[in-house]
C-alpha cells in the first residue's frame, strides 16, 4: 500500500480504539497477547510507536482521508464516517454487542459501496473498443501456447524462409487435429513482428473468439485492423465503397441473402486494402489459424474464396493452415491445389511431419511445468511415447497433464494402469472423461458435458450451475439422502469439476460475458460424441428446447420448478433462483441470449 499508487483507490483503513488493550497485567491479558507485541512483562514500546507512527502519519499520508475510518473521533468529523469504542475489560457479552454490530454493518456498507463504484468506474474507463479487445485476445492465446511451446527448430526455420521469400507470397500449413499447427502458427507469428519489427501482422486464430468463427466479422475487424495498422481510420474511405473487384448483380446468384452479398462486399474490399497499403518497409503478413473451419453464409463449397490471393502484392504474404483427417484428405488436396492456381506464383504446402520418439518425450518433459518424475514415471512416459508411434503435439501435451497429477510415490504400475491402452489424444481424452465421472458421477458430469456440446459460444460459469439447478435428474442425484432448504445444486460442484478438468477447459471473452470453452477441437469432438450424439433425437431436442427455455427467462425467478419429493412421492413447487434474462440490460443488450436461443 504504501508503496504502490494502483492500490489507493481499492484501499480502507478502519481504526478502533479498544480501551484497556494495552494493560497486558490484567486477568485478561492471556487474550491481550495475541494482540499485542510483548517485551517481558509488558507491551513492547517501540512496537507500539511504530504501529502508531503507521496508523497516524504514513497510512494518512498515501489515503485520502474519506477512505480512513476512525474510532477516536466522532461521527460530526467531516475526514470520518464512523466511531466505534470498545471496552475490553468490559465482563459482560452483550456490553459490546451494539458497537461490533454497528462496526460489522459500516465495514460491509462501505466495502460494498467501494465494490461497486469500482466496478461503474473500471467499465466506464477501461472498456474497449471491439476491435482492440478482438486482438488483445488473439495475441493473449498466442501467448498462452508459446509459454508451453516446444520449439522444431528444422520446421520453423523453414517455414521463416518461406515467409522471407517475395516469390512465396502464400504458404498454406497443412496438419491433423492436434498436431500443433496453432502452435507453429503462433510461434511464426511471434517470430515475424520480432525480426521485423516495422511489419504488419494480423493473427487470427479460428474460434478463440466469436467475431474470428463467422467469416463476416472477421472480413470486418481484418480490413479495419490493416486500415488503422497503415494510418487510415477514415469511416468514410474509399475503400469502404465496392471497389473494382466488386461483382455485378448479373453475377450474383438470384436468391443470394444480404448476407452473402456483405461477405463478397467486404471480401472485395479487403484484397483491395492488401493491394494498395503494404510497402517494402512496411510489409503485411495475414496469419489465419484453422480457415477451413469459419463459418459463412456462402453457398460456396469452397472455403477460400474470400481470401485476398487472386493478386498477391510483392509485400504481403498470406499464411493458412487447414485441418485434414482420412475422410477430407483428397477434399483439401483438391482445395490447396485450387488455391495455388488461383495466384500468378505457386504457393508452398507444408505437412506437419510426426514427432519422432526423442521429440515426442522432450515435448512431454517441457510441459510438466518444472515437476520432475520419478525412474519408473518417467519409464511409463517414455512407453507410453513409444506405444503413440509419433502422435499429435496434443497427445502429449495431455499426457504431461496426466503425469504431472503423479504423486512422487506413484509406482509405474499405477501410473501405466492409469492411461493403459491410449494410443491417440481421443483415448487419453475418453480417459480423463472415466476419471471426472468416478469423481463426480456420471449424472451431473455427463450433462455439463452434454450442455458444453449443445451451445453454441461455450457457457459461463452461472449458465452452467443455473441448468444443472433445474435438471430434476441432476439434483435427485446430489441430493439422494437429504431435501435441501433451496433446491439449487452447491456453486462449489461445478467449480470441482471444472478444477479437475485442468486445462481442458478454457475461460475466453465472448460477446455478454466470460464462457468456458474446449481447449482444443478434439475434445469438443470427443465429448460430443461420447455423450451427445449417444443421446436419440427426441433427447437432444429436449436438452435444446429445456436450453432455450432458460434463456428466454422461462426459469428465472420467481417461477417455481416442480419436483418430486422422495420420501412422499408428491409434488412440490421450488425457486431455483435464476436471474432475470430481458432481451436489454439497460442499454447493452443480452448478447448471451441473442447467441444461444434459436
Amino acid at each position: 500500500l504504501l508503496h504502490n499508487s494502483k492500490c489507493y483507490e481499492q484501499s480502507f483503513c478502519f481504526r478502533r480504539k479498544i480501551k484497556g488493550v494495552n494493560d497486558v497485567s490484567s486477568q485478561w491479558n492471556a487474550r491481550k497477547r495475541l494482540f499485542r507485541d510483548l517485551s517481558g512483562d509488558g507491551v513492547d514500546q517501540e512496537a507500539m510507536a511504530l504501529l502508531d507512527n503507521l496508523k497516524q502519519k504514513e497510512v494518512m499520508d498515501v489515503l485520502d482521508k474519506e477512505r480512513i475510518y476512525d474510532s477516536s473521533t466522532t461521527p460530526e468529523n467531516q475526514y470520518f464516517y464512523y466511531a466505534s469504542k470498545v471496552d475490553w475489560e468490559s465482563k459482560e457479552a452483550d456490553d459490546n454487542l451494539d458497537e461490533r454490530k454497528n462496526f460489522c454493518d459500516e465495514f460491509c456498507a462501505r466495502i460494498g459501496e467501494s465494490i461497486i463504484s469500482s466496478f461503474i468506474k473500471d467499465k466506464q474507463t477501461n472498456t474497449l473498443h471491439p476491435l482492440l479487445a478482438e486482438i488483445r485476445e488473439h495475441l493473449q492465446f498466442q501467448q498462452a501456447r508459446l509459454s508451453r511451446y516446444f520449439h522444431r527448430p528444422m520446421l520453423e526455420n523453414g517455414l521463416m524462409a518461406m515467409l522471407h521469400n517475395t516469390k512465396k507470397p502464400l504458404v498454406v500449413l497443412t496438419g491433423g487435429p492436434g498436431s500443433g499447427k496453432s502452435s507453429i502458427m503462433c510461434a511464426c507469428s511471434h517470430s515475424i513482428k520480432i525480426s521485423h519489427p516495422s511489419s504488419v501482422v494480423v493473427t487470427r486464430y479460428v474460434g478463440v473468439t466469436p467475431t474470428s468463427a463467422q467469416l463476416k466479422p472477421l472480413l470486418e475487424s481484418l480490413k479495419r485492423q490493416i486500415l488503422i495498422a497503415y494510418g487510415d481510420s477514415s469511416e468514410t474511405s474509399a475503400i469502404y465503397q465496392y471497389s473494382s473487384k466488386e461483382k455485378s448483380e448479373e453475377q450474383v446468384k438470384e436468391g443470394k441473402r444480404e448476407s452473402q452479398k456483405s461477405e463478397e462486399k467486404l471480401a472485395a474490399e479487403l484484397e483491395t486494402i492488401v493491394q494498395m497499403y503494404p510497402t517494402k518497409e512496411k510489409p503485411l503478413y495475414i496469419f489465419i489459424d484453422g480457415v477451413d473451419t469459419i463459418s459463412s453464409e456462402s453457398e460456396n463449397s469452397d472455403f477460400s474464396w474470400w481470401l485476398p490471393i487472386d493478386e498477391i502484392p510483392e509485400h504481403v504474404h498470406v499464411i493458412v493452415s487447414v485441418t485434414t483427417v482420412k475422410s477430407t484428405s483428397n477434399v483439401i488436396k483438391v482445395i490447396v491445389r485450387k488455391i495455388a492456381k488461383q495466384i500468378y506464383q505457386p504457393a508452398d504446402t507444408i505437412a506437419l511431419p510426426v514427432f519422432t520418439e526423442e521429440e515426442g518425450l522432450q515435448v512431454i518433459l517441457s510441459c510438466l511445468n518444472g515437476r520432475r518424475l520419478s525412474e519408473e514415471q518417467t519409464t511409463t512416459v517414455v512407453r507410453m511415447n513409444r506405444a503413440s508411434g509419433g502422435s499429435s503435439a496434443l497427445f502429449f501435451k495431455i499426457i504431461s497433464d496426466i503425469a504431472s497429477q503423479w504423486n512422487s510415490f506413484t509406482s509405474h504400475s499405477s501410473a501405466f494402469d492409469s492411461i493403459e491402452g491410449a494410443k491417440t489424444a481421443q483415448d487419453l481424452i475418453n480417459i480423463i472423461f472415466d476419471r471426472i465421472e468416478r469423481i463426480h458421477g456420471k449424472p451431473l458430469v455427463s450433462k455439463v458435458m452434454i450442455f458444453l456440446s449443445a451451445s453454441r459460444d461455450g457457457m459461463t460459469s452461472t449458465e452452467i450451475e443455473d441448468l444443472l439447478s433445474c435438471d430434476e435428474d441432476v439434483l435427485d442425484d446430489v441430493y439422494q439422502f437429504w431435501t435441501p432448504p433451496v433446491r439449487r445444486l452447491p456453486p462449489l460442484l461445478w467449480k470441482r469439476i471444472a478444477e479437475d478438468m485442468g486445462e481442458c477447459l478454457v475461460e475466453q471473452e465472448v460477446r455478454g460475458g466470460v464462457a468456458y470453452k474446449w481447449f482444443d477441437r478434439q475434445f469438443k469432438a470427443v465429448a460430443t460424441e461420447r455423450y451427445y450424439n449417444s443421446l436419440s433425437s427426441d433427447q437432444r431436442h429436449k436438452i435444446h428446447l429445456f436450453m432455450a427455455k432458460y434463456y428466454e427467462g422461462a426459469f428465472s425467478s420467481p417461477n417455481e420448478l416442480a419436483y418430486t419429493i422422495k420420501e412422499t412421492n408428491q409434488t412440490a413447487y421450488a425457486d431455483r433462483m435464476i436471474s432475470p434474462q430481458p432481451l436489454m440490460f439497460g442499454s447493452s443488450f443480452n448478447y448471451r441470449n441473442l447467441t444461444e436461443l434459436p
